[in-house]
This record gives structure tokens, sequence and C-alpha cells, in this order.
């Protein structure tokens, strides 16, 4: 399509439609596993954080290389494994879980 790439086109998506996108490839760089996730955090362009959530939005690939996180500080290690654990949680407790 030639559909500009915008969060707003993305979320019109369907699941069903989904074949329509390209293969969304993840490789991260740290522990927070919003990767696995179908929700994406934004700061506007007005400087005020949003967000979005659709299932036409998850990765289909997500590459863990531990090589990357080799030199992170070790509060963004920590910081990010404590936001990983709470994604985890947070997927089980959910009502739609």
């Amino acid at each position: 399509s030639d559909e500009e790439c915008t969060l707003e086109n993305l979320l019109k998506i369907s699941p069903d439609d989904s074949s329509k996108l390209p293969p969304q490839i993840s490789i991260p760089n740290s522990f927070a596993l919003a990767e696995a996730s179908h929700v994406a955090g934004l700061n506007t362009p007005s400087k005020t954080k949003s967000g979005a959530a659709s299932p036409s939005m998850i990765c289909t690939h997500v590459v863990f290389d531990p090589v990357l996180a080799r030199d992170l500080p070790d509060w963004v290690k920590y910081g990010t494994a404590m936001r990983g654990l709470e994604h985890g949680i947070g997927v089980i407790c959910h009502p739609g879980a």
C-alpha cells in the first residue's frame, strides 16, 4: 500500500489483516521485555506521553543477543530487569489474561 506508515494507520489494521505488514523484528538491548508486547509507549510532538495497543503491533521475531547487554551500566540492567518483571506480572494479572 502507498499509505504513510504512522501509528494511526498501524492501529487501523485489524489482526486479520496483519499479513499486510512486513515482519516486525526486534533486537532488544535491555531487559524490559516490551518487544514481547502489543503495547507501545511514545512521546508526542507536544512532549506528552501517550501510547497505543493493537495485536498487529506485536513483533513477529525477537532476537535476544546477550552481547548487546554486556556493557550496559548496572543501573540500566537492574532497572530494565525490574521493568521486565513488572511487564510479566502485568500480563499474568491483567483481566483479559
